[in-house]
């Protein structure tokens, strides 16, 4: 049987607040939907009840009420400002099966994006009418107010949750320039509606390969026919990949140790990761989206250290007609900026 699952408060709501809305939400469920209330939680106790009528949990609670398989929909109110960005972020967590498993629900306004990453840039809407309607979604650069990008959907769902995604490609075929971008919807056949902030985003066209603690190290052309640049962090840490693409190379050479070339999506370029600590575990023809784990810093072949050596070539590609770009410095410091 479908049920639905509301939180909130045992005691009167305070008018506006949120758990005022909630508590209308509760009130207005068909029969056989479930309301846990405050006191229905270990741990509840510990609960500070804030002015609006939320709460601020701090240390983990469990439902007293043992559920089986359940279709589950949680709301946070993430930090104001935000600050810092991944797991650095306002998040939280919810445990099962006794907190064995996690799903974690992490702050994403105005995180960054990439250009064919693992997660594009996005945005839910929801509209009211009595019927599905042609909705027009342009993507505006924030500094200049320019619509960069614009499409229609034909038959957006009314009163219910939809959702438009960007490629980072403007109507013109180019990419995107790196910057802030937001999404603005309206009807199709009028003018678009103001957004709110939620639907800011960062794009950029390039993630730093190396999201740890690091060092630059020996740059091109440093002695030895250094090609690429030399980037220090412990042994063991990850690797992304700064651009998408397919992989061409998963081989071990005597001084690359176990090396990766990945052939990047529009750029008639190969991104050679060198000296990594085992060999990765993409296959050669894999698709690989940027900012994806890739493999581990090492310290194999001829390498005197933990680190990356880091390579971009000019098509056709690496040792097939393509060379070795002497601006792999400035790139990295470029991208290392903004990641």
């Amino acid at each position: 049987m479908s049920r639905t699952l509301l939180v909130t408060n045992d005691f009167p709501p305070r008018p506006g607040g949120i758990q005022q809305f909630v508590h209308n939400l509760a009130v207005r469920q068909p029969a056989g939907s479930l309301v846990v209330y405050a006191s229905s939680w270990k741990g509840a106790e510990k609960w500070k009840i804030d002015d609006d009528g939320a709460f601020t949990v701090k240390g983990a609670i469990q439902t007293k009420q043992d559920f089986g398989d359940c279709q589950l929909h949680l709301e946070f109110a993430s930090p104001t400002p935000p600050k810092g960005s991944g797991q650095g972020r306002g998040n939280n967590g919810v445990g099962f099966m006794e907190a064995r498993y996690e799903v974690q629900i992490l702050d994403s306004y105005e995180n960054k994006t990439y250009f064919d990453g693992r997660k594009p840039p996005r945005v839910s809407y929801l509209f009211q009418g009595l019927a599905n309607t042609a909705v027009r979604i342009d993507i505006v650069e924030r500094a200049t107010k320019a619509v960069v990008a614009s499409w229609v959907v034909d038959g957006a769902v009314a009163n219910a949750e939809n959702v438009a995604e960007w490629n980072g490609v403007m109507s013109d075929g180019r990419l995107a320039a790196n910057g802030e971008y937001k999404f603005r919807i309206g009807s199709a056949a009028g003018e678009g509606v103001a957004t709110t902030a939620d639907s800011r985003f960062g794009f950029y066209q390039y993630r730093f390969p190396l999201p740890a603690v690091h060092g630059y190290g020996d740059g091109f052309g440093a002695g030895r026919g250094h090609q690429g640049q030399d980037v220090f962090a412990d042994c063991g840490a990850t690797l992304r990949a700064a651009r998408g693409g397919r992989v061409q190379w998963n081989r071990s050479h005597s001084a690359a140790g176990y090396y990766l070339v990945i052939d990047g999506k529009r750029t008639k370029r190969d991104f050679m990761y060198a000296h990594m600590l085992s060999p990765s575990p993409l296959q050669e023809g894999d698709r690989v989206r940027t900012g994806q784990r890739i493999g581990q810093v090492g310290a194999t072949g001829n390498a005197s250290g933990c680190h990356l050596h880091f390579e971009v070539w000019s098509g056709p590609g690496w040792y097939e007609g393509g060379h070795p770009l002497p601006s792999v410095r400035g790139l990295l410091k470029a991208w290392d900026v903004w990641s």
